[in-house]
């Protein structure tokens, strides 16, 4: 094939072309992959409980940094009319190299939680509820004693939520999660409450109520938390940012190569044109020989994304019970191919605008 022959005329351009679209792609995919992920864990991990609205203090930034006192609990039940969950959020070391989220619940939402196998938490004894991702990554199983903190706690269940985020960590009653975390009598608060609601109209008249009731709290519907949102638009914005960059550095790369490749052979498309070849023949030759480049970058560069994920899931330091995604997010390689595609289209614009105003005559002088 034409374009082919023409590839190879210049191969360590062809391949300095490749690479650089190769590492593009891969930067992208893989950023893209992270953040479609945490997108979807965080999701997850709001919706885990079937509840429709979370309340948390209204400077607060996380579910972590929130605070919600006792009595404002206790104001809110009697306010709403609604069964008002608290909750205690936060991270405790788990064994010498890894922490785990812990997830303090009332005795109500602990019937939310489903419960794989063991069996569920007993009231007032020292027993916790263990991810199936956290049992997989500590080697912890139902039965098995883990310290924390000063008291040995029994692993007496197994959950799964559903989220990644979740399942790495354990759950324990209120109290027990205080311990756990280290809270003493001076730190009597809660990080969340969880309202459910039932239907839209009711979640919007409990968002309501606490606007008008407790200026100093905010209710949001549990797939909008602002702390979340500000969080993810953070990071939205950052990763995608960097992606962005790595594909315009490869379109720069292919838009140079384009470049070089019309100045160098002006003479000889110059024939093409003079036996004949309209400048779309000409042109379609020239993006044959930029789309099999793209193509074969997108391509070789969505292989070393996957490559670099599984990199980062095997050597990621354990912190916050974050686990990485093990694949490559599907939305992100399509959007690759469709970058490709883009990128060679761009890169054509410079080309076909000389291309259809170079005159054989012109093209044959040129040396």
């Amino acid at each position: 094939m034409i374009f082919w022959r023409n590839l190879m005329r210049t191969k360590v351009r062809s391949l300095l072309t490749l690479f650089g679209v190769t590492v593009g792609t891969a930067v992208f995919v893989s950023i893209a992959s992270l953040t479609l992920d945490m997108q979807t864990q965080f999701a997850y991990t709001t919706a885990a409980y079937n509840t429709e609205v979370m309340i948390g203090s209204g400077n607060a930034l996380t579910p972590f940094r929130s605070r919600i006192t006792p009595h404002q609990i206790e104001a809110l039940k009697t306010t709403l009319q609604q069964t008002v969950l608290p909750m205690v959020i936060g991270i405790t070391p788990l064994n010498a190299s890894r922490k785990a989220p812990v997830l303090g619940i009332s005795t109500t939402g602990l019937g939310m939680i489903p419960v794989v196998g063991g069996r569920a938490l007993a009231q007032d004894k020292p027993e916790i509820l263990i991810g199936v991702l956290c049992a997989e990554l500590s080697q912890l199983k139902v039965g098995d004693s883990v310290m924390l903190g000063k008291v040995e706690y029994v692993a007496v269940g197994l959950f799964r939520s559903g989220s990644r985020y979740v399942d790495s960590g354990i759950i324990a009653n209120l109290e027990q999660a205080r311990q756990i975390l280290g809270r003493g009598a001076h730190q009597d608060y809660f990080n969340m409450a969880l309202v459910q609601t039932g239907n839209k109209i009711a979640t919007a008249r409990v968002i309501e109520q606490v606007k008008q009731h407790f200026p100093k709290l905010r209710a949001q519907p549990t797939m909008e938390f602002s702390g979340i949102v500000r969080i993810m638009r953070t990071m939205e914005t950052t990763t995608w940012s960097i992606g962005v960059i790595a594909l315009l550095g490869a379109a720069i790369v292919v838009a140079n190569t384009l470049v070089m490749v019309v100045s160098e052979r002006t003479r000889e498309l110059g024939v093409l044109l003079a036996i004949g070849w309209s400048p779309w023949l000409v042109l379609r030759m020239l993006f044959a020989e930029i789309i099999a480049l793209c193509l074969a970058g997108t391509l070789l560069g969505n292989i070393a994304a996957q490559g670099l994920v599984s990199l980062l899931v095997h050597v990621h330091p354990s912190g916050p019970g974050w686990n990485l995604p093990t694949e490559i997010a599907p939305l992100a390689a399509f959007a690759s191919l469709g970058a490709a595609v883009l990128i060679a289209l761009l890169a054509m614009l410079w080309p076909a605008n000389i291309v259809y105003r170079l005159k054989p005559a012109q093209a044959l002088r040129h040396a």
